[in-house]
């Protein structure tokens, strides 16, 4: 149970780390918004639209297996 916890807390906190990174990557490589916008429209980065999407999830993953962490840690 512990394990699958565990992957559970890890795999959203690799997920948003990596789309932090590429967001500073892209902003440090291109400051100006509407340049950096256009570049990432052409090089097939329009599923970034998706992304509050899917940080919404993941951080309701992340708020139930804290809630099953608590439950079984006050069952004992």
């Amino acid at each position: 149970m512990l394990r699958g916890l565990a992957w559970l807390v890890a795999l959203p906190v690799i997920v948003v780390g990596s789309q932090v990174a590429h967001g500073v990557t892209h902003w440090w490589t291109y400051p100006q918004a509407s340049r950096r916008l256009a570049v990432l429209q052409h090089s097939g980065h329009s599923y970034e639209a998706y992304a509050p999407v899917v940080l919404g999830l993941l951080f309701a993953i992340e708020l139930l297996v804290f809630a099953v962490a608590v439950l079984d840690w006050i069952r004992g």
